[in-house]
């Protein structure tokens, strides 16, 4: 006689609960992978945009495309730069999640690859620079146009740095280094061996060789000036991504 208080019997199989388990894991693994090549596309085609359009900006700026009187043409210039930096930071919080949240391991050797591009970008430009300003072929507006430029490539290259872990700065401050040498030979060449040259341009000399010696400088010592924002970065992503981080 059957007993109305018991519950129905579940037949299970051997290894559904295994099976389902994998299937689980499965799910979980496709999802982070989706999310991982996503962001790996979306970062690699800003980033490399961004580069690109820099590069451009540069081409402009050496090539006087942008006029002869860089004071007219400083809205184009900035209106320039600010797309480019708004791609350029987007393209490094994308390439930051990809790597930091969805821990996608071929990004990295792309960012690699792109710092010591950046990197010899800088010092190409850092050496027609040099040869601006020994000619002293330039204006005022000009000569803080090229600062800026300086300024916003080695930030790229820093910002590629500061995306990877464990990533050491002071190869990358040797090249920068000779250049300084470099610029300053010219310097001396210019002001002791010429007869032809500006005195009110030496100051300007000097404010780029010494901007740029301090940089190049502060990389080679690696003084973990940049630490406790890598730091702060991987305590934010620790702390409050993981709503969408995939487990598994």
């Amino acid at each position: 006689m059957a007993n109305h208080g018991e519950l129905p019997k579940v037949l299970t199989y051997p290894g559904a609960g295994a099976r389902h388990a994998r299937a689980q894991s499965n799910d979980r693994i496709s999802l982070r992978g989706l999310f991982s090549l996503t962001t790996l596309v979306m970062s690699l085609a800003v980033l490399t945009v961004s580069l690109a359009a820099g590069a451009w900006l540069v081409q402009d700026l050496l090539h006087e495309g942008l006029g002869t009187n860089l004071t007219n043409d400083l809205g184009i210039l900035l209106a320039r730069g600010l797309v480019i930096g708004l791609a350029f930071g987007v393209g490094w919080v994308i390439s930051l999640g990809c790597i930091r949240v969805f821990n996608n391991l071929i990004l990295p050797i792309f960012i690699r690859i792109y710092a010591w591009t950046s990197l010899i970008g800088v010092a190409w430009l850092y050496l027609r620079i040099i040869g601006r300003l020994f000619l002293q072929a330039y204006d005022f507006p000009h000569y803080w146009a090229y600062l800026i430029v300086m300024a916003s490539g080695l930030g790229v290259v820093i910002g590629f740095h500061l995306l990877l872990e464990d990533h050491d700065l002071r190869p990358m401050s040797i090249p920068l280094l000779m250049i300084n040498v470099i610029q300053l030979i010219a310097i001396v060449f210019r002001y002791v061996f010429t007869d032809t040259f500006r005195p009110a341009y030496l100051k300007g000399d000097l404010l780029f060789f010494f901007t740029m010696t301090t940089i190049s400088l502060f990389m080679l010592a690696h003084l973990g000036i940049l630490a406790p924002i890598r730091t702060q970065l991987n305590c934010f992503f620790d702390r409050d991504w993981n709503i969408i981080r995939p487990e598994g």
